[in-house]
C-alpha cells in the first residue's frame, strides 16, 4: 500500500508517496522497515514491478515508491519550482526522507534518473549508502544528442497548450518521444499497461502553469550535469558497485557507460559490468531475468545480520499489481523477454 509523509527538505515541506512493503514481504500494509531483513532502496515506480514480483529478491529490497524530484513529481499538490534544482538537491530531498520514515543504510537500486540520484546520494551522504545497482548509469555529463531529444520532447509538449484547445496530436508525439527513449518504441504488456496510466498523470501534472518544473524534470536536470570528477568518484572506494549496461539503448551509446565505468576503476571502485544484450534503457524491465538474479545476490552481500531465506512464492505481493492489472496486464501471461 502507498503511504504518505510530509518531510521537511531543504526546499520546504514535501508530501512523498511510498511504499515499504518489499521489505516486508508478507504484509501488504507495512508501516516500517524490517530491520531483521536486509535493505535497499529503489527510486521510481510501476517499472520495477518484475523485479518486485520475484521472491528472492523481494525479501531483500525495500522501496521508496517516491520521485527522486520529489518536489515536483510525486506530490499531490501544485509543484513548485526552485531557482535551481539539479542532482544534489533530489539527493538532499531523498536523505531528508529516508530519515523522516528511519530508512537504515541502503544499497541503492536505479534506473535512469535513479541512477543519477543514487549516485549523488552515495557521494553527498555517503553513510545511508551501502552499494549501488545503477541500470543505464547515467555518470557522465549528458551527451548532446540525448539533451537535445529530451528539449524537443518538453518544446513538442509546451506546444501542445498554445491554441484554443490542446493539440491532441502533439501529445501523441511527445508520448512517442518518451516511448523511444524507454523502450525504442517496442510493444510488450507491461509497457502498454504503463503507457496509460503514465499519460494520464503527466495531463494531470504538466500543465502551463507547471511547465518550468516539468523543463526542470525532463530536460535541465539532465543537461546541467558535468559528471563526476577523480577525486569524487574515489570516495566510493567502500561502495561495491553494479553497472547494467543496456545494449539496444537508442539515446545513450555503448561508449557512454563504458567511459563511466573505466571512470570509477581508475578510481578504485569496485565494479561488477552487467551487459544486458538487447535491452532498452529501461533493460531491468524487459530483463528482469537477468538482472533479478544478481540482484538477489548482491543485496545480502552488503548485509551484516543473520541470513534471510526468501518468502514462499504464494506471499510474494507487489503495491502496483492491482492498478495495473486495471490497464490490461496480466502478469501470468508476460515474458517480456520473447520481444526483444
Amino acid at each position: 500500500m502507498t503511504h504518505t509523509i510530509d518531510v521537511q527538505t531543504p526546499h520546504g515541506l514535501v508530501k512523498f508517496h511510498y511504499c515499504i512493503d518489499i521489505s516486508t514481504p508478507t504484509d501488504k500494509d507495512a508501516s516500517a522497515v524490517d530491520l531483521n531483513l536486509p535493505t535497499g532502496c529503489s527510486y521510481t515506480r510501476s517499472t520495477f514491478l518484475a523485479v518486485y514480483l520475484n521472491p528472492n529478491s523481494q525479501i531483500l529490497v525495500s522501496v521508496a515508491s517516491t520521485s527522486s524530484l520529489s518536489t515536483f513529481s510525486c506530490t499531490d499538490r501544485p509543484r513548485r519550482k526552485p531557482a535551481v534544482y539539479g542532482e544534489k538537491d533530489a539527493a538532499d530531498d531523498v536523505a531528508a526522507f529516508m530519515d523522516a520514515i528511519a530508512l537504515p543504510p541502503c544499497v541503492v537500486f536505479g534506473v535512469s534518473m535513479g541512477t543519477i540520484i543514487g549516485l549523488r546520494l552515495a557521494l553527498s551522504h555517503s553513510d545511508k549508502v551501502t552499494g549501488l545497482f545503477l541500470v543505464s548509469p547515467l555518470g557522465g555529463a549528458e551527451p548532446e544528442v540525448s539533451g537535445n531529444g529530451r528539449r524537443q520532447i518538453f518544446d513538442t509538449w509546451r506546444e501542445a497548450f498554445t491554441g484554443d484547445k490542446v493539440d491532441q496530436e502533439a501529445l501523441d508525439d511527445t508520448a512517442f518521444g518518451g516511448l523511444q527513449l524507454c523502450w525504442n518504441s517496442r510493444k510488450f504488456p507491461l509497457a502498454d499497461a504503463l503507457y496509460p496510466i503514465t499519460f494520464v498523470e503527466c495531463i494531470a501534472h504538466w500543465q502551463p502553469e507547471t511547465f518550468p518544473a516539468f523543463e526542470t524534470t525532463i530536460v535541465t536536470f539532465f543537461t546541467d550535469r558535468k559528471g563526476y570528477t577523480h577525486e569524487e568518484l574515489a570516495t566510493l572506494r567502500d561502495k561495491p558497485v553494479i553497472l547494467s549496461i543496456c545494449s539496444e539503448d537508442i539515446v545513450y551509446p555503448p561508449e557512454y557507460f563504458a567511459k563511466f565505468a573505466k571512470q570509477l576503476e581508475d578510481a578504485g571502485v569496485d565494479i561488477i559490468v552487467q551487459n544486458l544484450e538487447g535491452a532498452p534503457h529501461f533493460g531491468s524491465a524487459t530483463h528482469h531475468n537477468i538482472v533479478n538474479p544478481l540482484l538477489a545476490k548482491f543485496v545480502p552481500k552488503q548485509w551484516k545480520g543473520s541470513e534471510v531465506p526468501p518468502p514462499p512464492d504464494s506471499l510474494v505481493v507487489s503495491p502496483f499489481e492491482p492498478f495495473l492489472r486495471e490497464a490490461g496486464w496480466e502478469p501470468e501471461g508476460d515474458d517480456s523477454d520473447d520481444e526483444y
